[in-house]
């Protein structure tokens, strides 16, 4: 095959292209479609976002009084932020806001953590919070805890 000169650009493209979408068809959109994510610490996906379902979790029981959420990572914190415009939430970076001996002086408080962190395991020895809901992702051993400290 003879290529123009000043075309021999587009069978480089492709030839690095076709690998690249493979592997993305490969470790992306095939385990997503058949639900065998691998487990990380950071962002994990479902058939709604999980973030959005702890909003909606926590914005049902919190109603209209408004409450402080403790978010272990920013993974989970940043999209919980952006559901959260506009409510009476406010959400924060648990590892930034001075543990979890300052956020239980406030009201209505709300902990994100990934299931079996150190933060998750932490707050599973308090005796004034509580586990709310568990929220899973497409990999069952994937889950986002969602504890409430009992005023």
């Amino acid at each position: 095959v003879v290529v123009p000169q000043k075309y021999w650009f587009q069978p480089l493209l492709a030839l690095i292209s076709l690998p690249m979408l493979a592997s993305f068809w490969l470790h992306f959109v095939t385990p997503l479609k058949d639900g065998r994510t691998r487990q990380a610490l950071g962002f994990s996906t479902g058939w709604q976002d999980p973030a959005k379902s702890v909003f909606q979790l926590i914005s049902a029981d919190a109603q209209r009084s408004g409450a402080r959420i403790m978010v272990e990572d920013w993974w989970v914190q940043m999209p919980i932020s952006y559901y959260a415009v506009g409510a009476p939430f406010e959400v924060i970076d648990a590892g930034q806001s001075g543990g979890i001996e300052a956020a239980e002086s406030s009201g209505d408080t709300y902990w994100v953590t990934f299931g079996g962190s150190a933060l998750d395991r932490s707050l599973g020895k308090r005796i004034r919070v509580q586990p709310r809901w568990t929220v899973h992702t497409t990999n069952r051993n994937d889950e986002i805890r969602i504890w409430k400290y009992a005023n």
